[in-house]
């Protein structure tokens, strides 16, 4: 390691030194051995060394969770400023366009976290929205040298990008000593879409995505290859998909199947109780025409039976009009 180095030092154990070679990303409170003389600030850099005193990597410490450092770099040579975040935003897109089909680039997990050595950090994108969820400290603090650089670099590739929206609406912040909150994040200079809703199309399906209320950061991307998947398997079949929260699956079903029927959770819909409660969806398709209708109910059908179904308040039905290309 490098003597000009001025990062507070934190020694490990054996056990956590192999664990790092190996590749793993965290530094747990219980595997130091020794910490700095002076603790460093929250959310600051700080090098992990081996017992030896042998170079392991840089990260951002967390005073406040039992994962004390969070690794960015195994490179004693790294310097820490923005051209340095620029280009880890320019590996992690150059690796989406790389194993993603060009199609899918519109809604997909631009970033996720230690995967793509953002510790904490999860970005997805919906069309012209980025939508982040920031759940470690050390990101938390470099929002506003990086999330600029997420619409630059993304822009100079010709994609639209409009807004970026911050879902930390997270309980496992506390963990962190952060707060939840959501909304828009003020890029400099720039004035934010002014509704909290778009429209990406996925596999063939056009889905509304509301990224404000909806769960997670709105939409469930990481489920996109499965529901093609289980599409492939329905051809001619008829299909029953449960317990879903936008029947993502149902949606790409009906370009094969048979018949099919969803049932949902209410997150999303008018609800005159709290509770939780089950929607039934009947949907019915003209292949014909290319359209797909949805109509949902919120009165559990004769048949059906379900523990709560006493909890499901009377609705009117309300139907929607999703358009799939051929």
């Amino acid at each position: 390691m490098k003597s000009e180095r001025s990062y507070p030092i934190y020694k490990v154990n054996k056990k956590a030194e192999a664990s790092l070679v190996g590749g793993h990303p965290w530094v747990y409170e219980n595997d130091i051995l020794e910490f700095p003389e002076t603790e460093p600030e929250n959310g600051t850099l700080a090098d992990v060394v081996s017992p030896k005193g042998a170079y392991l990597g840089t990260g951002f410490v967390s005073l406040k969770s039992k994962i004390r450092v969070r690794l960015i770099s195994r490179n004693a040579n790294d310097t820490f400023d923005a051209s340095f975040w620029r280009r880890r935003v320019e590996y992690a897109w150059a690796y989406r366009k790389t194993v993603l089909e060009p199609a899918d680039l519109s809604a997909c997990r631009v970033i996720f976290g230690e995967a793509d050595q953002f510790p904490g950090l999860t970005v997805d994108r919906f069309n012209n929205i980025l939508v982040t969820q920031t759940l470690s400290v050390g990101m938390e603090k470099l929002k506003p040298v990086l999330f600029p650089l997420l619409a630059e670099v993304l822009r100079a590739d010709g994609q639209t990008i409009d807004g970026i929206y911050e879902r930390n609406d997270e309980a496992l912040r506390a963990k962190e000593g952060l707060e939840q909150s959501k909304g828009w994040f003020e890029l400099p200079g720039e004035i934010h879409p002014a509704s909290t809703q778009t429209e990406i199309c996925e596999n063939g399906v056009y889905y509304h995505v509301d990224f404000e209320n909806g769960q997670k950061t709105g939409f469930f991307l990481a489920q996109k290859y499965n529901r093609r998947a289980v599409a492939r398997l329905a051809a001619g079949h008829t299909v029953l998909d449960c317990f879903t929260t936008i029947s993502g699956t149902s949606y790409l079903c009906a370009t094969s199947a048979t018949a099919w029927i969803s049932v949902t959770s209410s997150l999303g819909f008018p609800m005159v109780s709290a509770k939780t409660i089950l929607v039934f969806s009947v949907i019915s398709a003209s292949k014909a025409s290319g359209l797909f209708s949805f109509t949902y109910f919120t009165e559990i059908p004769k048949g059906f039976r379900s523990s709560n179904s006493s909890t499901v308040p009377p609705y009117s039905p309300q139907a929607a009009t999703i358009s799939s290309p051929a």
